[in-house]
C-alpha cells in the first residue's frame, strides 16, 4: 500500500510542476507572437518558430500532466483494494 501511496503523491507532484510549464510555456509563446514583425530599426523580429516551440512544449507538458494524473488515479485505487 506504502508503494502506491507514494507513488500518487510524486505523481500528483509531477502533474502540478507539468501543469506549470503549461503556463508557462503558453504565456511566452503568446508574449513572442505579439512582437511585431519589424522592430524599430528595420530588423527582423519573426518569432515564429520560438511562438510554434513555446506552444509545442505547453502541449506536451499538458500531455504529461494528464498522464500523471492518470497514473495517481490508477495507484490510488490499487492502494484503496489492497
Amino acid at each position: 500500500i506504502l508503494r502506491h501511496i507514494l507513488i500518487v503523491l510524486v505523481a500528483a507532484k509531477l502533474a502540478a510542476e507539468a501543469k506549470s510549464k503549461v503556463t508557462e510555456h503558453r504565456g511566452m509563446g503568446d508574449g513572442y507572437a505579439k512582437v511585431p514583425p519589424v522592430g524599430p530599426r528595420g530588423q527582423s523580429t519573426h518569432f515564429t518558430a520560438l511562438v510554434s516551440h513555446c506552444r509545442t512544449l505547453g502541449k506536451t507538458y499538458l500531455t504529461a500532466a494528464h498522464e500523471y494524473e492518470q497514473m495517481a488515479k490508477e495507484h490510488r485505487a490499487l492502494a484503496k483494494k489492497l
